[in-house]
């Protein structure tokens, strides 16, 4: 055979390996909980990355078993190619108080950093960190105390989110309580860069919705009107975009002129440190006019509903303290949407905006605002269509809009309902149980980012009930891979990982 025919085949062979397995189950093993009840004590909190071929993940563990010294969570690096065990830490050292309660983990720049809550009392909660670095040790012998806001004494605790920077530098705490803003940013060195009070502007008149940080702890918000009335009326309270620069302590407000409409959803994402995108919703519609034009919002859930009429997408730089409008576009919904829920009305509850960055060979940027329908009805809940709405970041016009039907219905707490996402090139990938039945699958639906095209892959049948998973503690691991924590048999005392592998 010439050497030209033998590389004509594995060229072919490479090409066919790829198409064939696109998206696949390439490793999974299930792990038998070790003298403890793992519907007591729960199952693997979540998943991160950990940087090369490996991950994290945080487990219960007993103590006395497997070189564990006490009763304690424990943040743990695997290999993923065999899920061999590389190194484990108990979250707190022994002595100090525990962290019952995980509500974060992430990868930072230099540092792994473990989220979570401690329990003064019944009625106060402290939201603290825990910073390791790659080998797993941890400098500081207690945990780090990473909220600070006021707390009346019939105040409830406050509704927490955080966010990080485009490349891991630092992160941000932001919390609402008592209808005041509260915010602290931490850097990947575990520092405490600054802690504000929020002032926004305007008064109660408006309310963030979102927010970003930047590598150098500059945060930046969205708001928009507290109140609205759903009618023309909220046109004279257009949305704000609010930095602050972290140096100066310095605020800068730029209202978006959005013409006679007003906002309904907002997201914003960082492409880089200087450039924002913000992609949304936003209406024309009032109370009195009788066209009925877009798609109500809402009616699934037995309310009235919020009327769409149209998708936004603006793009701002920044410098300094400026703030600097580029361009805008707004586009009506699309038919392909309108025809779905024009009439029936859609559910759509929770977005995310998610960014594809372009190359230097000129490859456009792609924000991609992804919604999904939550809902109850009688007893049951439903977690349906996922909605896609494309904006191509160079002109911010609209460039696909595509739909997903998961149809996930539950009488319980939906745990394994929803979807996991996973990004890698010019893809999203939506990981997800088709139901819970034996009829039921493990799913991927694959969002083309260039053309709005999306593709069907089985990845399991779960006739056996061996694929169950909870999309909320699963996560990418690195470009190309998933792990998925799933329950094993739901009706023994184990867990499962499972190892996702997209290829482009």
């Amino acid at each position: 055979m010439s050497n030209r025919i033998y590389l004509s085949i594995c060229v072919f062979l490479a090409t066919l390996s790829q198409t064939l397995y696109a998206q696949q189950i390439s490793q999974e093993q299930v792990f038998k909980a070790q003298k403890y009840s793992v519907f007591e004590y729960g199952y693997p909190l979540m998943i991160a990355p950990a940087g090369a071929d490996d991950f994290l993940f945080i487990e219960y563990w007993p103590g006395e078993i497997a070189g564990r010294k006490e009763d304690n969570y424990y943040l743990q690096r695997y290999n993923i190619r065999d899920y061999g065990e590389l190194w484990f830490k108990p979250l707190t050292y022994i002595g100090y108080d525990q962290m019952p309660e995980v509500v974060d983990l992430h990868k930072l720049d230099k540092k792994y950093v473990v989220i979570g809550h401690q329990y003064a009392d019944a009625k106060k909660t402290k939201t603290v960190a825990r910073f390791f670095d790659p080998d797993g040790k941890s400098l500081e012998l207690d945990v780090t105390p990473i909220s600070k806001y006021d707390k009346g004494a019939a105040a409830k605790e406050p509704n927490e989110k955080f966010y990080y920077s485009p490349n891991d530098k630092c992160f941000m705490w932001f919390a609402e309580t008592g209808g005041k803003y509260y915010a602290a940013a931490w850097s990947t060195g575990a520092e405490n860069v600054w802690n504000k009070t929020l002032e926004i502007p305007y008064g109660d008149k408006y309310k963030v919705i979102d927010a970003v940080i930047d590598d150098k702890a500059n945060p930046t918000f969205l708001l928009k009107q507290a109140k609205p009335s759903y009618s023309k009326k909220d046109t004279a309270f257009p949305p704000i975009i609010m930095r602050m620069n972290a140096a100066s302590g310095k605020f800068t407000a730029e209202k978006i002129d959005i013409d006679s409409l007003y906002m309904l959803h907002g997201n914003i994402k960082l492409i880089n440190n200087e450039e924002l995108v913000l992609a949304g919703v936003i209406s024309n519609s009032d109370p009195k006019d009788k066209t009925k034009v877009g798609i109500p919002n809402g009616v699934k859930a037995g309310m009235q509903g919020q009327r769409w009429t149209n998708f936004y997408c603006s793009t701002y730089k920044f410098g300094g303290d400026s703030v600097k409008f580029v361009r805008d576009s707004i586009s009506d919904i699309p038919d392909n949407w309108t025809d779905k829920y024009g009439t029936v009305g859609s559910n759509f509850v929770t977005s995310r905006l998610e960014i594809e960055q372009g190359t230097k060979s000129g490859v456009e940027s792609t924000a991609v605002l992804i919604f999904e329908e939550v809902y109850n009805q009688d007893d049951k809940i439903f977690f349906s269509d996922i909605g896609t709405i494309g904006f191509r970041v160079g002109t911010c016009e609209n460039a696909f809009a595509s739909i997903i039907a998961k149809k996930q219905r539950d009488q319980g707490s939906g745990q394994y309902y929803s979807y996991t996402l996973g990004q890698t090139k010019a893809k999203c990938h939506f990981v997800y149980l088709s139901e819970a039945g034996a009829s039921g699958k493990l799913l991927c639906q694959t969002l083309d980012l260039k053309t709005g095209k999306i593709t069907e892959k089985v990845l399991a049948k779960n006739d056996q009930a061996l694929y169950y998973f909870f999309p909320s503690r699963s996560r990418m691991v690195n470009a190309n891979q998933m792990i998925l924590v799933g329950t094993g048999n739901p009706s023994q005392n184990n867990y499962k990982l499972i190892t996702v592998m997209f290829s482009n």
